[in-house]
This record gives C-alpha cells, sequence and structure tokens, in this order.
C-alpha cells in the first residue's frame, strides 16, 4: 500500500522526504487515509499488536475427496462457516459502484486524474530533457559528501536490500531512537493524527502543534538545500502554505503536514543529524551510483509513459468505488459508539478491579475511520493539491539546472526503474488492520468493525484481550494450555489469548446487543481454506485462520463439525481443548 503524493510532485530529494510513508488507510479519526509503513522497527515493538488481513480468492464448489488434508479444510469451512459472510466476497463487491457513484466519479474526480495524468507527463518530459542536458558531465563528476548522502538516502528509500544487512540493522536502530520516528510508527497507529503531534509538541493543540511543523518543513528545506549546495527539495504543498497563512485546516491538511513532517525529520536526520557521520561510512562513492545509472534503463522505460493511462483511470475507479463504499456513514459511526461501550463494559467483568489491566481497559480509546462524506472530500482535495504540487515543482526543475541535481534525478529515476506510482493508490486502504497499543491505551478500529458490528464487536474485544494479555499475569494457565494446543509454539499465544478474551466478551455481550450470529475466523478463512489449522506463514503471529475460527465456536460453547474434528486428527489433535 502505497501513497505517492510527492514523489509525483516534487523534486528528487522530496521523493525521499515522502517515500517510505507510502501506507494507505481510512483508519483514523480525524485522519484523511493514510497509515505509517511497516518497518523492520516496527516489528520488533512487542507493544503493538496489528492486525491486518489480505485476500485473494478461494474457488468454492470442488468436489470433496474426505481423505486429504486440504479436502477435510473445505469441509470444516463449508459445514462450519456456511452462515457466515465472506470477507473476499465483501471486498469483491464494494468494487462495483452504484449509477450516482460513477456519475460522481465521471464529473468530478475523472477530469482532475486526467489533468494530473497530463502534468505528470510534462513533468516527465522535463526531467529526461534536464538529465540529457547534463549527463555528459556524470564521468567526471564527483559529489560532495552531503550530496554523498542524499544519493545514500535515495538508495536506503528505493532500494535499501542493495544495503548489506548490518548496514540496514543500524539504519533502523539509529532511526528508531528519534522521536519523529517513534511518533509514526509507535503511536500514530493507534492514536492517529493527534497522537503525532502531540509527541513532537507535548501539550500543544493539534493545528497549532501543525503549523510548528509547517514551519519546521520549510525551514529544514532551505537548510538541507544549503548544505547539499543544490535546491533539490522544493515542497510548497498547499496544505503547508496554509498552514504558515494561518488558514483553517481539515483533516486532509493535517495528513499532509504529517507525512511531509515525517519525511523532512527523517531526511535532515540522515543528511545533516545524528545519522549523518554513519552515512558517511557507509563504502558508497560517486562510482557506485554512477554504474547504478549506466545499468539502468530507466530513460526507456520514462519514455514510454503515456500522457493519459486508461488502465490507471480504471485503477482509480476502482480505488474511488470501493473508498465509498468500504466507509461507514455517520449513522453507523453514531450507533457502533454505542456498542462499544457495552464491549468494554464486558471485558471490564472478565478483570478484576484490582488487576493492572483493569486500569488500562478504562484507559483505552478507540480511533474509528472517517465517514463516508470525509473519504469523498478527500479524494477531491487531494487531487487538487497533486495537481498544484506538480505545477509547482515542474517550474522549479525549469530553474535549478546543475550537474549535480541531473545526476541525483537520474539516480532516483534509476533507481524506481522508471515507473511512475499510480496516482490515487494510496488515497484508501480496504484492508482489516485493526490494532492496539497496549503501553499506550489506544486502539484503532477498521471501516469493517464499524460497518458490521456482528465482527466489529470480537475484533474491539480481541484488541482489548491485547491489552489484558501485556498488563495481567492472571492468565497464565490459560496461556499455557493455548501454547500447548500449539505443539508448545509461543509465538501464537498473544493473538490466541485475544481470541479467547474476545468470545468471552462476546458471551456477555450477546444479550444486550442482540447481533447476528457470526465468526471472525470464518469471515477471513477462505482465502486460505487448504492450509487448514497450519498457518504456511512461518512471519505470522496469528493461528490459520480456520484453527481460529473453530477456536471461536468452541470458546462459544458451539458444536465443532465432525469435519473439523476430523481435521484436527490428521493436522492438530489438541484443536478441540478447552482452555478455559
Amino acid at each position: 500500500m502505497r501513497w505517492s503524493k510527492l514523489l509525483l510532485t516534487c523534486g528528487v530529494l522530496s521523493s525521499v522526504i515522502m517515500m517510505g510513508c507510502r501506507q494507505s488507510s481510512n483508519n483514523d479519526n480525524g485522519q484523511a487515509v493514510i497509515t505509517p509503513p511497516t518497518t523492520q522497527y516496527q516489528s520488533q515493538n512487542s507493544t503493538y499488536s496489528h492486525s491486518e488481513t489480505t485476500v485473494t480468492t478461494y474457488q468454492q464448489g470442488l468436489p470433496l475427496n474426505l481423505s486429504s488434508p486440504a479436502d477435510l479444510s473445505k469441509a470444516c469451512y463449508r459445514d462450519l462457516c456456511q452462515s457466515d459472510l465472506s470477507l473476499t466476497d465483501l471486498l469483491k463487491k464494494s468494487e462495483k459502484g452504484s449509477p450516482a457513484q460513477s456519475e460522481y466519479f465521471h464529473s468530478h474526480i475523472e477530469p482532475l486524474a486526467k489533468k494530473l495524468m497530463q502534468l505528470r507527463h510534462t513533468r516527465k518530459n522535463l526531467r529526461l530533457e534536464f538529465i540529457k542536458e547534463f549527463e555528459g558531465q556524470f564521468e567526471e563528476l564527483e559529489l560532495t559528501d552531503v550530496q554523498l548522502r542524499i544519493a545514500k538516502a535515495l538508495l536506503f528509500v528505493f532500494k535499501e536490500e542493495l544495503y548489506k544487512r548490518k548496514e540496514l540493522e543500524t539504519i533502523y536502530k539509529k532511526l528508531g531512537k528519534e522521536s519523529f520516528f517513534k511518533a509514526m510508527h509507535n503511536i500514530f497507529p493507534t492514536q492517529g493524527l493527534p497522537g503525532y503531534f502531540a509527541e513532537l509538541h507535548p501539550n500543544t493543540e493539534v493545528t497549532k502543534a501543525a503549523r510548528l511543523e509547517a514551519q519546521y518543513i520549510v525551514d529544514t528545506q532551505a537548510k538541507l538545500n544549503a548544505a547539499a549546495n543544490t535546491e533539490l527539495i522544493a515542497i510548497k504543498d498547499p496544505s503547508i502554505l496554509r498552514a504558515l497563512r494561518g488558514d483553517s485546516l481539515d483533516a486532509a491538511d493535517l495528513n499532509v503536514i504529517m507525512y511531509n513532517s515525517y519525511g523532512m525529520r527523517r531526511a535532515e536526520t540522515m543528511i545533516t543529524g545524528h545519522l549523518a557521520q554513519y552515512m558517511d561510512s557507509i563504502p558508497r562513492k560517486t562510482s557506485y551510483f554512477r554504474d547504478l545509472i549506466k545499468e539502468s534503463k530507466y530513460q526507456k522505460k520514462m519514455e514510454k509513459l503515456p500522457e493519459f493511462s486508461q488502465i490507471e483511470m480504471d485503477t482509480c475507479r476502482t480505488s474511488y468505488f470501493q473508498s465509498i463504499n468500504l466507509s461507514p456513514t455517520k449513522e453507523q459511526i453514531a450507533s457502533f459508539r454505542e456498542q462499544m461501550d457495552v464491549v468494554k463494559d464486558a471485558a471490564l467483568q472478565l478483570v478484576r478491579e484490582q488487576n493492572p489491566a483493569y486500569k488500562k481497559i478504562k484507559q483505552t480509546e478507540f480511533l474509528l475511520p472517517l465517514t463516508r462524506d470525509e473519504i469523498n472530500q478527500s479524494w477531491i482535495k487531494l487531487l487538487k493539491s497533486q495537481i498544484a504540487d506538480l505545477k509547482v515543482n515542474s517550474e522549479d526543475e525549469e530553474k535549478n539546472r546543475r550537474a549535480p541535481e541531473a545526476f541525483l534525478t537520474a539516480l532516483g529515476e534509476s533507481l524506481r526503474a522508471g515507473k511512475e506510482d499510480l496516482f490515487c493508490n494510496g488515497y484508501f486502504d480496504p484492508s482489516v488492520n485493526d490494532s492496539v497499543h497496549a503501553d499506550l491505551g489506544s486502539s484503532r478500529l477498521s471501516w469493517l468493525s464499524v460497518m458490521y458490528p456482528r465482527y466489529g464487536v470480537a475484533i474491539m474485544a480481541h484488541e482489548l484481550g491485547h491489552v489484558v494479555f501485556k498488563h495481567s499475569d492472571e492468565h497464565t494457565n490459560q496461556v499455557s494450555c493455548l501454547i500447548e494446543k500449539q505443539n508448545s509454539q509461543k509465538k501464537y499465544a498473544n493473538e490466541d489469548y485475544s481470541d479467547l478474551f474476545a468470545s468471552k466478551v462476546e458471551l456477555i455481550t450477546q444479550k444486550t446487543l442482540q447481533l447476528p450470529k457470526s465468526n471472525f475466523g470464518c469471515l477471513v478463512a477462505s482465502p486460505t481454506v487448504e492450509q487448514g489449522f497450519i498457518n504456511m506463514d512461518s512471519n505470522d503471529v496469528h493461528s490459520s485462520h480456520l484453527y481460529r475460527a473453530v477456536q471461536f465456536a468452541l470458546n462459544r460453547k458451539e458444536v465443532i463439525p465432525a469435519s473439523c474434528e476430523r481435521l484436527g486428527e490428521v493436522q492438530s489433535p489438541k484443536v478441540t481443548k478447552s482452555c478455559e
């Protein structure tokens, strides 16, 4: 999931500033449509639990020979999950727009998208001319120390696999100590925009903090350009200009400022800040980057970029339909807020008041996704912002024409193989990425939880289960039992316990909420159903979806189908053992 707004519109170093911040989501209160990227640093943070579901299609209706694990898995899924929805089907259905949505896209979105494509094509031609004007000087050119750091930053952003493992680990370790990095990767995922800005500017109102960051961006841009003796950074986003003028700012403005803030702080850290000395020690000279440019076929690929791409437009249209159809209405948000109180009360009933987890549950706050209307407005604003940026930065590229800038521009294009990102790829993220930060007491809920509360109740309770797992020592026996069920594999313990906790919460809320019977494991199981009870992804800390589906049913005292019991005998003999 990538967001390429400033990659498309800014100078070469502006690509460094924005790249790596290019994941997208609509899952934040007061946030536009972006979430932070997964990094090595984040994956090592044990207090942050993130559930993201990637879906492919499982073809149903095949004849079942109940002698193989794959066929037993299909039978188990069929028998256990027949009354549940399928996330695969929900996502597929969301790609189709209504007549009203089609007309709105045609009248409001498509003209802006076409304009953006045309400007992008013009900018591409300008860059090609710029590079060709100076490429004859590349052979004799030697970058300054600061310019070399920029080149190494480009390498980190676009092709980090070209670094040695030790080099990458050191870069991430040093970045991980910076407050802006913690704000983005630890705090923003569950506290959203307020959390990010509060980390950088404690006790400061969000809008005021955003204005301070806008000023930082402008000041640091000038500082880095002066240090590099270039004019490589040209960030003039309208949202930043509005902040500096003191105009009112909406969610999309704050989002743009936050991502520019994160990118600028990262660039400063690598080029003139705490990482600069280490960047100098990495053995990559100008000749190394010169060879990368020579080996690349970026010019031919850039030349193939069309002025208009129907494929891109169709992709954009599908993304727009999905963003609207998978965003809750104001009424759905209001309804789910009432249900959230019931879920929290039920969770508290399962924990003693003297237990440290009890206070943490009470303190946990939940961020909800943007509404359908807010998503719709963000499309127009983001497209107009990109167009404005592209115009300004194309003009700047006309002015700043020297060999070092041309070399680094050629390097940036080489490292990304001359490809332009789909410009609307990052406007919406359909994944189910509910998450919690157990220490900070904050959680994010996705569109699915709000639009389908029959599953949202379990998802919210699951996130609270992570809080209990982190802060309580009264579940030792249950956790030991869950580990034993998984053949002593400890990596699933946190997620399995949170599923168990969610099941108990669901039972308490049944009478009050009276929601349709549902099983979250069933909802997401169809793409991986043939794996049965074994998760083939060795890096995933979740049990397989079908295993989880059986656990939800077991914990709620439901009858387990014979096909699932038979699959357990083959793959996981203790799958139906109770750990309550």
